[in-house]
């Protein structure tokens, strides 16, 4: 990528965060080309979700949008899930070494910020982890905190924030998988709601492979994933073919392709570094993430 594309690829993810709700669960994949066994390993590794974890905190201020300034304005950015969201887009982008400084240097005061809530210390070790960053012991300390937060014994309907938080603190600390049943509803598993999709995908990520493959037929949800793309549903799809890919399914080439080049319809109008949830739609960050994680598993 030249340095003209990935400044601009910086600015425009940016802003886009700005401008957007940040109450997400993203979901990436990096678009390193390697060797296949290599890249799955590193898609597992970037493509963790956000976790839900609420928390006063924050590194830098909301701020309005000041055209071309994205990438060194502080307060274009907004609150500290926005600071690790930021981190996870352009490590789907492959454009970590193009990190704006004032990020950078937001997340160094925050590893200082005693008076945090536990689970906004938790983000900023996870923040430090997806920009490799050296923060001292904040990861560690991060990694302690989290052990204090148990995933309950049995997930459902009424519990699912607490148990995804959980679970996706987990996958990011490279915890084991824990002792915990998830309880769908009365439906086939690639009829679920998109919430419901993320749990069984957590499943998979933190090593409950076992259970994930009782639960789900893995063609069903590649079937799933066809469905959604047409529909215009590019994070379903997303979430519906990674858990695919988790509970043993191997597509073929052929329709790794077809997903492949499909996703390229879901870049948004004037910003091709971003998606929209559906063709021609807004940027989204959501869509986006689920954009790389898409293009990252079914690359060539």
């Amino acid at each position: 990528m030249s340095k003209y594309k990935t400044t601009y690829l910086t600015v425009t993810l940016v802003a886009a965060l700005a401008v957007t709700a940040l109450v997400l669960t993203p979901h990436w994949g990096d678009r390193e080309q390697q060797t296949p066994k290599k890249q799955h390993e590193n898609h597992k590794k970037l493509a963790k979700d956000l976790p839900a974890l609420r928390g006063r905190g924050g590194l830098v201020r909301a701020g309005p949008i000041d055209s071309g300034s994205a990438s060194t304005n502080p307060d274009q950015l907004g609150t500290l899930r926005g600071t690790y969201t930021a981190a996870r887009v352009l490590a789907a982008a492959g454009a970590l070494d193009a990190t704006p400084k004032w990020i950078r240097q937001s997340v160094k005061k925050a590893t200082h910020r005693d008076d945090l809530p536990e689970s906004d210390k938790i983000t900023v070790a996870l923040v430090c982890e997806r920009l490799v960053m050296d923060c001292g012991d904040t990861v560690e300390r991060g990694q302690r905190i989290a052990k204090k937060f148990p995933v309950p014994s049995t997930l459902t309907r009424q519990n699912m924030g607490k148990w995804t938080d959980a679970m996706v603190t987990r996958f990011e600390f490279g915890f084991e998988c824990p002792e915990t049943t998830v309880q769908l509803p009365n439906k086939d598993a690639s009829e679920l709601s998109e919430p419901w999709l993320h749990a069984l995908e957590l499943l998979g990520h933190v090593g409950c492979e076992k259970q994930l493959r009782k639960l789900v037929d893995p063609e069903k949800l590649m079937a799933r994933t066809s469905r959604s793309m047409e529909s215009g549903k590019l994070v379903v799809a997303s979430r519906s073919w990674y858990t695919a890919t988790l509970a043993g399914a191997q597509p073929n080439r052929e329709e790794s392709r077809r997903i492949h080049n499909e996703v390229q319809e879901f870049r948004a109008s004037g910003t091709p570094g971003l998606f929209s949830s559906s063709p021609e739609g807004a940027a989204n960050i959501d869509a986006t993430l689920a954009g790389y994680t898409l293009l990252g598993l079914t690359a060539p």
